[in-house]
């Protein structure tokens, strides 16, 4: 979410919108928004993982002990990026799906491990017209 910020006005004038769906309780999603100082951007909560389980993404203790993980986590702690605490079910990976009002995926990436993310140009050009 970190990297996508900067970029919601360039998704917006592309037609589209951010919508995060987090694993945690109502209270989390509002945290996480708090946190991340996005209160422009709808932020759903979703404790049952159904969505997770639609999107076909993945979940699991080999998700985070995987040497992308850490290498991973590493990335992220020395750019300054750090968890300031667990919300949700931390088993559970996210990932990215553009989605087209009528239903259509335009893009979808299921993280593989904790901080596999698909490059913003990806997620940008799927949101283009």
């Amino acid at each position: 979410m970190a990297e996508l910020r900067p970029r919601i006005l360039e998704i917006r004038a592309a037609g589209g919108d951010l919508v995060i769906i987090g694993s945690g309780s109502p209270s989390s999603a509002k945290a996480f928004q708090d946190d991340l100082g996005i209160g422009d951007v709808r932020v759903f909560s979703d404790e049952t993982l159904r969505a997770y389980e639609r999107g076909g993404f993945r979940r699991g203790l080999l998700t985070l002990l995987r040497p992308a993980a850490i290498g991973n986590y590493v990335r992220a702690f020395l750019s300054g990026h750090q968890q300031k605490r667990k919300q949700g079910d931390a088993l559970q990976q996210g990932g990215v799906m553009v989605v087209h009002p009528d239903g259509t995926v335009l893009f979808r990436h299921a993280s593989r491990s904790s901080g596999d993310h698909p490059p913003l140009e990806s997620i940008i050009a799927a949101v283009r017209p």
